[in-house]
């Protein structure tokens, strides 16, 4: 129902369905999403699909958010500014209309507690709301988090959890809610990627 895209990863012919383009997401609303979640940059790169995603999901009236890939080794704080300069370009510049976009951090693997949070405090004081945090699969990620001192658990857990869940073979983690445990962060997970498994018909 809400589907994630970027330049590097369209997904205009992976599916099952029928293909839709850039410019064009009436194929992929009859196939049945109802939100688009599109890339707007990664480390110091923004993606140049990222706008002409967003505008074609408005037009099929469609639930809007955007993730920012948050790269190690660049300011988490600048990559932040760059994510709501570019949103907020796209609004003044492209006709952009939506009141409202979902905001996400996708956090590289080798990211740090302090990482995540300097990204968070920023997007807030730029937004006034909080992101959404995606965190892949990673041993890395989980021990970082478990580390994680009180003040910064508590920050991290006021943001979304977007969890990530390909198979129920993936690192012997067999549910959701046992994933987001390994974290000791969130006590609920928000949104689900399940990547297309067919996994107790989709449902947590």
């Amino acid at each position: 129902q809400v589907i994630n895209v970027s330049a590097y990863d369209p997904k205009e012919r992976q599916r099952k369905g029928s293909a839709y383009s850039v410019n064009d997401l009436s194929a992929l609303r009859r196939n049945g999403a109802l939100g688009l979640i599109a890339r707007c940059g990664k480390g110091r790169k923004l993606d140049e699909k990222c706008a002409a995603f967003l505008l074609a999901a408005e037009r099929q009236k469609m639930l809007l958010g955007a993730y920012y890939f948050v790269l190690k080794g660049v300011d988490p704080a600048w990559q932040a500014d760059h994510f709501v300069d570019r949103i907020r370009a796209i609004k003044s510049t492209k006709g952009l209309k939506a009141p409202g976009i979902l905001l996400a951090g996708d956090f590289d693997s080798q990211s740090s507690p302090r990482d995540i949070v300097r990204f968070i405090d920023r997007i807030e004081k730029r937004t006034g709301q909080l992101p959404m945090i995606y965190l892949e699969n990673s041993a890395a990620l989980r021990k970082s988090l478990q580390s994680a001192t009180s003040s910064q658990k508590q920050r991290i857990a006021k943001c979304p959890y977007w969890i990530a869940l390909y198979s129920s073979r993936q690192s012997g983690l067999e549910t959701p809610d046992r994933l987001m445990r390994q974290y000791g962060i969130w006590r609920q997970w928000a949104l689900w990627q399940y990547g297309g498994v067919h996994w107790d018909s989709r449902r947590k």
